[in-house]
């Protein structure tokens, strides 16, 4: 494990005093507390234990709790300019991120194999931001930021002599400049960011606290509309990570469960415009000819322009003014140049709508001349209408989904990334639809009281493992990896899934780091290499469970050694 130096710890604190102000980490505790991605103009509940406690961890060296851990019910609601607030009101320039993240994670634990980018990844996922939203504040330049790690925590007593304090008990409180902290941390009735908030206005150009519930006395802030309006926030947007975190679902729950206008294509090598967009292609058309006083039909084959998801979605969108979705499942499977042509301009969007149309191609355009003739909306520009011009409207989302395993397929350049939001689904432990886990088990028993393997145990302990030999998280399985029947994930779904998918995109591609997970012992007593058939008994139909609860043992047995942890 690493931490943060001391020397690094000491930086930090001198750059956010001079940078800060004491409500920004008020803002960034709310961040951390709601659990949950913001959207403007929203209601939030508020952990208001978790948020005391960031507060008293931020402003005090020593763990010395002041607050009341029972937990009351508060409210907040950005605003639609929450972000310009914080640069106008809370932050002196635009400083590096990495002092902030450094000062609030002065006291946490790394694996050894994490680096800046991971750290600031998890920063992210932690206060529940984009990344789009803290370039609007910070500068990113955390790549070249000089810091430094040492094996053993900081030591609390030499922070607070080198801040100019002393090592008595007393001495608990970070004594940075008026600035930055204006009172002790305490709890939210004298802490030192809620008291002032109330009575501040540049405060409330960012956010609105209220001492209760606020949906339970406005029902434009009800939990539907708090649920919707959450995912809703992007018109382009990317929800990426390990394969079975439950990207697709996320989408589906916000566009199939609200009776949202859908479109679905998925991306693979093949894919291009023509079948993103549409091209003419040869149909079959009856025909009716009458000859002599007879009457025929016969059919013939007819060139006509047949429109893929993109062009369906953009019509229905010009079409109607409710919320149209353009989901595009797998989208680093293909080769996202190619598959979005000149239509790669139109992403660039200003309130919704695109900021520089593109000229339609003959056949595109004679298409949508008649799809959108009889449009009904006014803001339709007259050259868009005719399909001259291909433009955006501002009820079009695109969302899309990218697995991180197979994000080397097709690189996605960093002028088509820049225009998406990017949304990091986390490897968590599965929950149903009313927030209670899930507890799948695998069928196979490691220890004499016959209890089945847990499928999240199983899960947290192989990702340990993909961790220590990748060095990073893009290997790693979600709990939606394979799915349960009645709680239980049967033997046969294990091996042919799981554990094909490790041996087959994992151990091959990066070795077998230990190499007692991968040996056994065979009946003649001889050890022999671990290979994916053994799995299975010698017709090749039935899993063998003697091998499989093997190396299931190991897995959970598993400790990296000194050598890896040196």
């Amino acid at each position: 494990m690493k931490y943060f130096s001391l020397s690094s710890v000491l930086n930090s604190y001198y750059s956010i005093s001079q940078t800060t102000k004491e409500k920004f980490w008020g803002i960034l505790g709310i961040l951390y507390s709601i659990e949950e991605t913001i959207s403007p103009s929203n209601n939030y509940c508020i952990d208001t234990v978790k948020l005391s406690s960031f507060l008293e961890n931020t402003f005090r060296l020593k763990n010395k709790k002041v607050y009341d851990e029972t937990s009351s019910v508060y409210s907040v609601v950005f605003s639609d300019k929450w972000e310009e607030a914080i640069v106008n009101n809370f932050i002196i320039g635009k400083p590096n991120i990495m002092p902030v993240i450094i000062w609030a994670y002065r006291k946490k634990a790394f694996d050894d194999n994490f680096s800046l980018a991971n750290i600031f990844e998890m920063f992210l996922n932690d206060f529940h931001l984009s990344k789009n939203v803290v370039e609007k504040i910070f500068t990113l330049d955390y790549a070249s930021y000089q810091v430094e790690f040492d094996k053993t925590l900081y030591n609390d007593d030499k922070l607070l002599i080198s801040l100019g304090g002393t090592a008595t008990s007393d001495a608990t409180t970070i004594k940075m400049n008026k600035s930055f902290a204006v009172a002790n941390a305490g709890d939210l009735s004298r802490g030192p960011f809620f008291q002032p908030l109330y009575a501040s206005l540049n405060t409330l150009e960012c956010l609105i606290l209220f001492p209760f519930n606020l949906g339970e006395y406005y029902t434009l802030f009800g939990k539907k509309q708090e649920s919707y309006n959450k995912e809703k926030k992007c018109v382009q947007q990317i929800f990426y990570g390990a394969p079975g975190t439950g990207k697709s679902n996320t989408i589906k729950r916000v566009v199939d469960e609200q009776g949202r206008r859908c479109h679905r294509t998925t991306f693979h090598p093949d894919s291009d415009y023509s079948t993103f967009v549409g091209a003419y292609k040869p149909t079959m058309k009856e025909s009716t000819i009458t000859k002599d006083g007879v009457t025929t039909k016969e059919e013939k084959i007819i060139y006509t322009f047949c429109p893929q998801a993109f062009t369906n979605a953009y019509v229905e969108a010009w079409n109607t003014e409710e919320e149209v979705f353009l989901v595009i499942e797998e989208i680093n499977r293909g080769n996202c140049a190619q598959i979005f042509g000149d239509l790669f301009q139109l992403l660039d969007r200003k309130n919704g709508v695109s900021e520089y149309p593109v000229e339609a191609d003959a056949d595109l355009r004679n298409y949508l001349n008649k799809a959108l003739a009889r449009t009904t909306r006014t803001d339709i520009p007259e050259d868009v209408k005719s399909g001259e011009k291909l433009m955006l409207p501002s009820n079009l989302y695109i969302w899309a989904t990218m697995n991180t395993s197979d994000q080397s397929l097709f690189p996605i350049d960093s002028a088509f990334k820049r225009r998406w939001e990017w949304k990091y689904i986390k490897i968590k432990e599965g929950k149903d639809e009313n927030g209670n886990k899930l507890g799948w088990k695998v069928d196979v028993k490691i220890d004499e009281t016959g209890e089945l393997l847990s499928w999240w145990a199983f899960i947290q302990k192989i990702n340990e493992i993909i961790a220590s030999m990748t060095s990073s998280a893009d290997k790693q399985l979600g709990y939606f990896f394979c799915c349960a029947k009645d709680g239980v994930i049967d033997e046969e779904t294990f091996v042919s899934k799981v554990i094909f998918y490790l041996w087959n995109d994992v151990f091959k591609d990066y070795g077998f780091e230990d190499a007692s997970l991968f040996r056994y012992t065979d009946k003649e007593g001889r050890e022999r290499d671990l290979t994916f058939p053994d799995f299975y008994d010698e017709e090749g139909e039935k899993v063998n469970t003697e091998r499989l609860t093997d190396f299931v043992v190991k897995v959970m047995n598993w400790k990296k050694t000194s050598e890896d942890n040196g």
